[in-house]
Formats: structure tokens, C-alpha cells, sequence
């Protein structure tokens, strides 16, 4: 019985399948940053690797392999989409692994940057502010505050989205260290920045008020009306007089809740000094301030000037008003306001009835930024009394500038973009800063005197995700806009190029059409006969390339392929062609330059003219002659011709094809005709007048004339022997000095060689495009 069970647990052993080679890496429902990537199993053996575009069902590669992983570059890969990978075994026990990855979209930010509190600020422990420049890439923030002199948080993880957070009271105490932390999160990753700081102790939380003096500190006899400034919140104000010249205490810790106190006349003496103490109370806390003045000897009063006060900063969005407290004795006032910053005075002396104790000055008069004193005096008898306060007339609100011509979360076409913004009151320049997102580069960083910017197409890529910043600057202000966008993905069209099929062995200019939304051109060209790559992805920016002579060899075919590409996506054009295999051979001296200047400018098909200079000096048959007048008459005209309309010539059907069309098309154009309706003789060789006859009908055809009598230009003695239907030809090509004689004969039935036949079609290029 167990020998049976035995055998029964073998035979089930022996029919399991092999296990399946795994998948290493990347693991099933990896997510994957964009970078290179390694494919890595766990088998040595022979396997079949296939890579696909889950997203868009691409297939990026299928290669069978026998190593046991595989590099794959990230250009084959896009940020955001899925990838299916397919592990085939090869050989008798097939089995398939299947693995899913997914390429991260790239995060791009950095660390949140501290507005407030500075490094190691002394701040006030209620209330206080932390602050930070608020990145719109960043999902939100994590903020957390410890306590250093406890080595305990006070808080920890807030999660916000704002740029900045208002400690409540009692959260820090005074006189400790603190540490906050903020950290920027985006899709799962963080930065973090940390700031130190101090808050200050409760004897420090009190600022000293701070006084203002007005004029010289000396005044007419009157009620006085004196002011002071304060830089944090306080409960009240203690004012105390003293009267110096008497040692007396006029009154001691008078209370008042603002920010000036106005002393009566009847508490005030001519001719004396006063000390006056302002003591701002917080709690129980509290600072002094201590200022004199003199009250001097006449019948005018103190006039004293309310607003605007000493070193004020007027905000210009307010009506400018000039306020001062009246003397009960003044006639009249008369008031000055003189520009500081450019020594101008912009009122001067301007009489003001008694009854008034302020006025209103046009603010058109007023310039921006400018520092202003103003003078108010009362006069009395022809006694002034007077007062003085400097100011500065502010800027307007700094605007931030609304951008338009795109918007937070556009996707636009890849084109010129016209961008305007509002413009700013008084502004110093704008400034424009582009950003590639996808590729982290700063592209545009320029000043401008104008609230509009052209974006031109050449600065933007398919594909990608920019960031514009607008800013504004005015003084030692400034407002900016971001404005996060994308542009449209463009589906690249193949580069066409016209190449021809055989090249004379010389450089090679090749040209494709311009294709629109392409960052460059990759250039693959390989030897078909050595296998030899000669340019491998080899990248241009123009839509031309020349490929050297020395690059290339005679006689050998090659392809070649153009792939048009950006960030996203490419499209590749292939062409074929070969190396002319000319034989140097020895063409006649008279000839040379002719044969030469023809095919450079490729009058002739290169391999055509191959054909024909391996043996120059054989003569030249009428097919041969007859394609050499299509290819001087297609240089000069494109039209099409409708080779329906030849003759049905039956002896030119085992010709090769290049060679039929060229007798049909001269044929049906009027170059040439047959021996009859149905024979051609195209192996039958030229003389020079049938040559003369073909020239001359072919540039009636170019030039559209009809036939003109020409004369003789050289005197033949064999010119009875012409035949009367080549006469007037014959005629023509030697009065345009395309074929001439010997010196004395023409000799019209002579054969015609190839190599006459190049000066021939070399000279009438010449003469027929006159």
C-alpha cells in the first residue's frame, strides 16, 4: 500500500508545472520616480521581455533575452501613467509573470521660507504671529511649536493652508525660547524649515512712548496741545507738569487714553521752562518719556499743528487737511507747505481767516514719495507765533496685478501668448519670470517698463507645466501674481523629406519640412551594406542636415531616419537611397566643365548621369538623348503631362520604365516624334541635325514660340548637305552658339557622343533661360 502511494505522489510530482520566473523589480503596484528604470527576475534563463503602456495600450518593446534584467531608459517613460510588464519563459515549460508600475509625476518645490518671527526675534509672547510665503505647488502645511527652555511642545501638527498662524494667549509664556517648525507637504513629500526665536519678559512688554517736538519746543502764551507715539497696544497714559523755573508741580499723573494732552492757558506762565513726563502703563508694567518747553513772553497765542503730525506717513487714498488748534488773540493764520525733496515750495504764506483752524490742500499738488514741511503761523499785531510739522505724502495701494491673457489651471496651445496686466499707480517696473515646471528651468527673468509681455511659442514646450510670475515693484515695495499653466500636448507630424534614390558620391544636402511643436530632430543613418551606424539619434535643432562624402562610400546603399521629437511624444520619417558608382574615366578636356556643371545642378537623374559618364565618348542614342531634353525641359517647368495623349509606339515596351515615360513625355510635348506613329527606333543613334531638330523643339516648348527664321552665325561649306526639315533648326542652335561646326563644316550626319550630348543640354540651360 505505501509502495503505491509512492508511486502515486511521484506521477503527481512529474506532472506539476515548473514555477513561473518572478518579477524582482519593480514590484506589482510599484509607484516608480521618473527616472531610468531596471527590470529585474529571478531566472538566468532564456526569457521574453514585454513592456506596454497600460494608459494608452502603447507597446514601448518586446525582446527576448537571456540575461536576467533589463535597463529601461526613462524616455521611453511618462510621469503619471501605468506600465504593464509581461515576463514570457521560452522553451518547453512556458509560463508568464505580469507586473504593474506606475511612474510618479515629479513634485517640484522647496522649503517653506519664515516671514515672521526672524532668526532669534525677541516677539511678544501674546498674540504672536508666524508667518510664511505660501507656495501654491504645496498641498498644505504642517506647523509645530516647542517650547526650548521646558523642552516641551506647546504645539505639534497643526495642519494649515494659510501664510500664517496667530498664536492665542497663553499658549507661549514671556522670557522663553521657542522653535517652530513648518513643513510644506505635496503628494506625500516634505520639506521642512525651523526658526528660533525669544519672547520677551513682562517688564519688556511695554514700549516707551515716544514724544513728538513740535517746532523748537517754544511757544506763545496759550493752551498747548502736546502729542506723542506709541508701538504697542498700552491700557492709559500718566501726564505729569512740572514747572522748572519754580521747581513747582503743575499736576503729577494726569490719566488719558490718547495719544496727546492738552495743558490749559490758566495752568501755564510767560517766560517759564516745563518738563512734562508721559508714562505709558501696561498692567503692571510701564515706561517714561520726558520732554521741556518754554512758554515766551507776548500777546500772541501758541498755535499748534494737529495733524498732519511730526514725521507722519500720510497714506495719498486720503483727502490731504492741514489741522491745527486755534489762539483765541490771532487775527488771521497764514499757512506754508514747502516740497523737501525738491526744495519747491508748493503754498507759500497763504492767509487764512481766524475763525478757521484748518485747511485743504489739492492733492494733484502733491507728488508721490515726497517729503513735505508745513508751516502754520497765527499773527496778531504783526507778531507771529507759529508751528511746524514734516510729513511724507505716501504712495497709493501697490495693486497686485491681475494678469490676463491666462489663468491659474489653463491648458493653452503651443503659441505666441499675449499677456497684460493692470496697471500700477507710480510704478518703478514690473518684472516677468517663467518657470518650466516640468523640467525645473528658469526660461524668462526680465525687467519691464510696461504692463504687457509677448510670450513667444519658442520659450514653451508640448507638454509641459510652467509657473508665471508677474511682480510690480515701487520703492521698497513690491506685489506679484502667480499663475500656474500647461501646454497642449501636440501630436508631432512626421518630417517629410524629398531624397532622391542614387546620390553622386559627394556631400549630400538633405531638407524636411519644419514640423510644428518639435523641441529638435534625431538623425539615424546606417551603412545597409557594412551595417555600420554612421549617425545614431544624432540631434539637430534646424530641419536640414548634410551628410559629409566622407561619411558615405561609392557604390553602398543606406537608410535613413528622421524622428521629430519633444517632452512627449515623436514621429520618424525613413528614406532610402544609394551611392552612384561613377567609374572615372577620361572625358575630352573640351567637355569636362559641360559635364561637371550639369550634374551639379542635376539636370540629369544622378544615376542617369552615372550611366552615361562611365563611357563618354559612345555614342548617344535617341532614348538616351530624348531623356536628357525631359530633364533640361523639367528644370524650367513643373506641369504635368498626360502621357495618354503619345503615340502608341510598340518597340519601346521592353524599356525600362524611367525610359518609356521620357519618350511619351517628349512625344506628347512636341520634342520628338517617331519614325512612324508606331515605331520609336530608340536605340538608333543621333546625328547632329536630328539633335538640332529635338533642341530646337524643346525650347519652343519651354519659352512658349512659335517657329522664327534664324540665320547662320558661322559659314559652312556643307551647308547644301543639311536636309531641308533640319535646315531651320540647324540654323537656330548655331546662332545661339549651342552646336557649332568643325571650322568649316557642319557635318550633319555625323553620330552625336554623350559627352557632346552634356555640352549640348549644359549650353541650352544657359541659353533657353535667357
Amino acid at each position: 500500500m505505501k509502495k503505491i502511494i509512492s508511486i502515486i505522489s511521484l506521477m503527481f510530482i512529474l506532472v506539476l508545472p515548473a514555477f513561473a520566473t518572478e518579477i524582482v523589480v519593480p514590484s506589482d503596484g510599484d509607484q516608480i520616480a521618473h527616472e531610468d528604470i531596471q527590470i529585474i527576475w529571478d531566472s538566468n534563463e532564456e526569457h521574453r521581455l514585454v513592456l506596454k503602456d497600460a494608459d494608452t495600450g502603447d507597446l514601448l518593446f518586446d525582446h527576448t533575452l537571456s540575461e536576467s534584467s533589463f535597463l529601461v531608459y526613462k524616455t521611453l517613460l511618462k510621469p503619471g501613467h501605468r506600465y504593464k510588464i509581461e515576463l514570457h519563459s521560452v522553451g518547453e515549460n512556458e509560463s508568464t509573470s505580469i507586473s504593474y508600475f506606475t511612474v510618479k509625476v515629479k513634485v517640484t518645490f522647496e522649503e517653506p521660507t519664515f516671514n515672521t518671527p526672524d532668526a532669534y526675534d525677541e516677539i511678544k509672547h501674546t498674540y504672536a504671529v508666524i508667518g510664511w510665503e505660501v507656495n501654491k505647488a504645496v498641498d498644505y502645511y504642517e506647523l509645530s511649536v516647542k517650547d526650548k527652555t521646558d523642552g516641551i511642545y506647546i504645539l505639534d501638527t497643526l495642519e494649515l493652508v494659510d501664510d500664517h498662524y496667530v498664536c492665542p494667549e497663553g499658549l507661549m509664556q514671556a522670557g522663553h525660547e521657542y522653535t517652530a517648525y513648518l513643513t510644506a507637504v505635496k503628494d506625500g513629500e516634505k520639506k521642512t524649515s525651523t526658526v528660533s526665536f525669544f519672547t520677551k519678559n513682562v517688564e519688556a512688554e511695554v514700549d516707551n512712548p515716544v514724544l513728538s517736538k513740535v517746532g523748537s519746543n517754544e511757544y506763545k502764551l496759550g493752551n498747548i496741545n502736546l502729542s506723542w507715539k506709541m508701538t504697542s497696544d498700552v491700557d492709559y497714559f500718566l501726564f505729569t507738569l512740572k514747572d522748572k523755573t519754580n521747581g513747582k508741580i503743575v499736576f503729577s499723573e494726569k490719566k488719558t487714553y490718547n495719544t496727546y494732552y492738552e495743558i490749559p492757558e490758566s495752568d501755564l506762565v510767560a517766560g517759564h521752562t516745563y518738563e512734562y513726563t508721559v508714562k505709558a502703563v501696561k498692567g503692571s508694567a510701564s515706561s517714561q518719556d520726558k520732554m521741556d518747553f518754554v512758554i515766551l513772553e507776548g500777546n500772541v497765542g501758541n498755535v499748534n499743528i494737529l495733524r498732519p503730525s511730526y514725521n507722519a506717513d500720510v497714506p495719498s487714498k486720503f483727502q490731504m487737511t492741514v489741522i491745527w488748534s486755534g489762539t483765541p488773540h490771532a487775527d488771521h493764520y497764514l499757512v506754508s507747505l514747502k516740497d523737501l525733496t525738491n526744495n519747491e515750495y508748493v503754498i507759500e504764506r497763504k492767509e487764512r481767516p481766524s475763525m478757521f483752524d484748518s485747511i485743504e490742500i489739492d492733492n494733484n499738488l502733491m507728488k508721490y514719495g515726497h517729503k513735505y514741511k508745513v508751516f502754520v503761523a497765527a499773527v496778531e499785531n504783526g507778531e507771529e507765533s507759529w508751528d511746524e510739522s514734516i510729513f511724507t505724502w505716501g504712495y497709493p495701494v501697490l495693486e497686485y496685478p491681475n494678469i490676463d491673457g491666462v489663468k491659474k489651471g489653463d491648458v493653452i496651445p503651443l503659441d505666441d501668448l499675449e499677456l497684460k496686466w493692470d496697471k500700477s499707480i507710480e510704478p518703478d517696473n514690473y518684472e516677468v519670470a517663467l518657470r518650466d515646471l516640468t523640467s525645473n528651468d528658469l526660461l524668462i527673468e526680465e525687467e519691464l517698463d510696461k504692463a504687457m509681455y509677448t510670450l513667444s511659442k519658442e520659450a514653451l514646450k508640448s507638454g509641459h507645466s510652467y509657473e508665471l510670475t508677474v511682480t510690480v515693484n515701487r520703492a521698497d515695495k513690491s506685489r506679484n501674481r502667480v499663475v500656474n499653466f500647461d501646454v497642449n500636448e501636440v501630436e508631432l507630424l512626421e518630417p517629410i523629406l524629398i531624397a532622391d534614390e542614387v546620390y553622386l558620391h559627394d556631400d549630400i544636402q538633405l531638407n524636411w519640412d519644419d514640423v510644428e511643436g518639435a523641441d529638435g530632430y534625431k538623425l539615424t543613418l546606417q551603412d545597409k551594406i557594412t551595417k555600420e551606424m554612421i549617425l545614431n539619434e544624432y540631434v539637430v535643432q534646424e530641419s536640414n542636415y548634410t551628410i559629409l562624402k566622407d561619411d558615405l562610400t561609392n557604390g553602398h546603399n543606406y537608410v535613413l531616419m528622421v524622428t521629430a521629437y519633444n517632452y512627449s511624444s515623436q514621429a520618424s520619417y525613413v528614406v532610402k537611397f544609394s551611392i552612384g558608382e561613377v567609374i572615372e574615366t577620361k572625358v575630352s578636356s573640351w567637355a569636362k566643365g559641360f559635364t561637371d556643371s550639369v550634374v551639379k545642378k542635376k539636370l540629369l537623374q544622378p544615376e542617369f548621369s552615372s550611366q552615361l559618364l562611365n563611357e563618354p565618348q559612345q555614342s548617344l542614342t535617341r532614348v538616351e538623348f530624348c531623356r536628357m531634353l525631359v530633364g533640361l525641359y523639367e528644370d524650367f517647368s513643373d506641369e504635368t503631362v498626360d502621357l495618354s495623349l503619345a503615340k502608341p509606339f510598340g518597340d519601346i515596351s521592353d524599356l525600362k520604365l524611367e525610359e518609356q515615360e521620357a519618350i511619351k513625355k517628349a512625344n506628347v510635348l512636341g520634342i520628338i516624334s517617331g519614325l512612324s506613329d508606331t515605331v520609336f527606333n530608340p536605340n538608333g543613334l543621333v546625328t547632329r541635325q536630328e539633335m538640332s531638330v529635338m533642341l530646337y523643339n524643346t525650347y519652343k516648348v519651354i519659352n512658349g514660340a512659335d517657329d522664327i527664321v534664324y540665320d547662320f552665325k558661322d559659314d559652312f561649306g556643307d551647308s547644301e548637305s543639311i536636309a531641308s526639315w533640319a535646315l531651320s533648326s540647324v540654323k537656330f542652335v548655331n546662332s545661339k552658339d549651342i552646336l557649332n561646326g568643325d571650322g568649316k563644316n557642319f557635318n550633319p550626319l555625323d553620330m552625336a557622343t554623350r559627352e557632346m550630348g552634356f555640352v549640348l543640354i549644359e549650353k541650352s540651360h544657359q541659353s533657353f533661360g535667357q
